[in-house]
């Protein structure tokens, strides 16, 4: 049997509304209960980010630099080492970071952490989004 929040006795349920949804299930064996935490978030402006770029001068996969299906009318995006030293920012979503350090240097092969804050316009109103995560330069 199934009991969720609302008192609907579904196996499955679709979500599109934010909120808190518990849902409890039993058998003959006994019953669990577990909840969750939806969030939602505009899907007109999609970002896709990699994970691994190569700047190893062979002309393929050379720069890290999100990409996105809407337009930005505000963009920062930043990239630290992992000490925390900002290694890149760009504040055009053109600009893409090519695995060097800000004196120049090639950049170690390794893991680095990256942020990124950008703006543009949906369907009813202007949006502000953040995100961040982690890019693998392999040489």
């Amino acid at each position: 049997t199934y009991r969720w929040q609302d008192g609907s006795a579904e196996p499955r349920r679709e979500l599109a509304e934010p909120g808190r949804y518990w849902v409890e299930a039993g058998n003959r064996c006994g019953t669990s209960r577990d909840s969750m935490q939806l969030d939602t978030e505009p899907c007109d402006c999609h970002l896709f980010v990699p994970t691994v770029f190569t700047p190893n001068q062979d002309g393929i996969n050379e720069t890290f630099a999100p990409g996105y299906s809407c337009r930005l009318i505000d963009y920062e995006l930043r990239v630290f080492d992992r000490w925390g030293r900002l290694q890149f920012l760009a504040e055009q979503p053109d600009q893409g970071w090519d695995g060097f350090t800000p004196q120049g240097a090639p950049c170690p092969e390794g893991v680095y952490t990256w942020t990124l804050r950008y703006r543009y316009y949906d369907a009813t109103a202007e949006r502000v989004m953040h995100r961040g995560g982690t890019v693998q330069v392999v040489r």
